[in-house]
């Protein structure tokens, strides 16, 4: 099973700390990390590009048409990453805002994995009596 992890961010600073905290929970797991940054270009250094287990992207990476119906400039950017996960194959998508931090003696990995094996949800919010903005409100359940 391959999972991939999509988080937008615009900030440096945040995204330099969302890869530093989530690659030691995500890398050699069978999981990978696609951090979308909401701009035209890549304007700041994640780490090696290339690497199997991150993916820097940014606005040149969509696929053509894609920004003319997506919001850029916003969280909206996480389809590029979405897109890009589907198209590498993951079988399962999680997507994180940049400022969300792995939580100690809590795995991702395990956990998605757990709430999976109940059933093939459509949508799922891990987080009970919560939901998430940009969730969608139709095409939920098993």
């Amino acid at each position: 099973m391959v999972i991939g992890c999509v988080g937008p961010s615009c900030r440096e600073e945040q995204a330099v700390a969302f890869v530093r905290e989530w690659m030691p929970e995500l890398g050699g797991q069978g999981a990978r990390l696609y951090v979308v940054e909401d701009g035209p270009s890549r304007s700041f250094h994640l780490g090696p590009h290339g690497s199997r287990d991150l993916a820097h992207l940014c606005w040149a990476d969509a696929p053509a048409g894609m920004l003319d119906c997506i919001t850029v400039r916003s969280p909206g950017c996480r389809q590029i990453g979405l897109w890009q996960a589907y198209r590498d194959g993951c079988d399962i998508i999680v997507t994180l805002d940049d400022d969300v931090r792995p939580m100690a003696g809590e795995r991702l990995v395990e956990r998605f994995a757990g709430i999976l094996s109940e059933g093939l949800a459509v949508w799922v919010d891990p987080l009970e009596n919560y939901r998430s903005r940009g969730y969608p409100y139709r095409n939920t359940g098993r």
